[in-house]
Parts: C-alpha cells; structure tokens; sequence
C-alpha cells in the first residue's frame, strides 16, 4: 500500500492541468479565473490559423474527461470547485465558433460563464453524468450553445 503522501504527489501533475495551472485555487470565483485563463489564451490561440487551432481544440477537449477522472480518484467531491479545466475548454469552444475579435470574444466569455453558472434545460443533465465526463459535458455544452447563438445573432448586431 502506498502512503497518502505518495498518492497525493502522484496526483499533483493532474491537479495542475485539472486546476488550469492552479488557476482554480484562486479564492474569488475560480470557475470565471478558469476561464479567464482561457480567455487570455484564446486570443492568441485564434489568431493561428484555423488547421493548428482545431486539432488543438479537439484533442484538449476529448482529453479533459480522463484528466479529470484520474485527478477525482481517491476524492470524494463529484465537481471540486477548484477542476477548472471544464471552464476552460468551455470558454475555448465558445470563443472558437465567434470572429476572433476581442468585443466577439468578451462575449463569447461572458454568455458562456452565464450559462455555465445557470445551466439551463440539457446543460443540467449533462452535469449528472458520472466522473470526468459529468464535469466536463455540461461546460462543453454551455460552450458550444454559447458560441453558436452569438454565431447566429452575429448578423444581426451592429
């Protein structure tokens, strides 16, 4: 039987991409400081061309549900508040389906934190799925629901 301390530092790289580089330990609102984190690093990410940020996207978003189950083992919370990784790829793909503009992208930001926070209708049953997948469905949903009615309003705004 290992000791609690090996358990927990065999942990520790899960905790940091799971917690976005500890961004989730943050005191005040660590779900909006996760996706701040994605925020910042969407604008830069955006502005490489489309066939290096869709593979990147991708691959992030289909590894997040075994990050986060392997940092859940051993706990016994279903959504610690400080996985903030769900935030992240949520903000990411909502910001991917919107021009890579700053004012499109603030608002990709902030609707996706809104529906994060409230989980309207389906978004609320994908938070029931178990593990990894639980936390981070319901996120990607928000994104994608997020970003897809700004994508759609876009024609009729200013």
């Amino acid at each position: 039987m290992r000791a609690a301390g090996a358990v927990a530092a065999g942990r520790e790289p899960w905790r940091f991409v799971a917690t976005v580089g500890y961004a989730g330990l943050s005191p005040v609102a660590p779900g909006t400081m996760g996706a701040l984190v994605a925020l910042l690093a969407g604008l830069g990410l955006f502005a490489l061309p489309w066939q290096v940020w869709i593979p990147l996207l991708a691959s992030l978003t289909f590894a997040s549900i075994p990050i986060v189950d392997r940092y859940l083992r051993g706990g016994d919370l279903h959504d610690p508040q400080e996985v903030v990784l769900d935030e992240f790829v949520g903000c990411l793909l909502a910001m991917a389906l919107v021009p890579a503009t700053l004012p499109w992208q603030l608002a990709a930001f902030g609707l996706f934190r809104v529906l994060d926070v409230y989980k309207p209708g389906p978004i609320r049953l994908l938070e029931r799925l178990p593990g990894g997948a639980g936390v981070i469905l319901d996120d990607v949903a928000a994104g994608i629901v997020a970003g897809a009615l700004l994508a759609a309003l876009g024609p009729f705004l200013p």
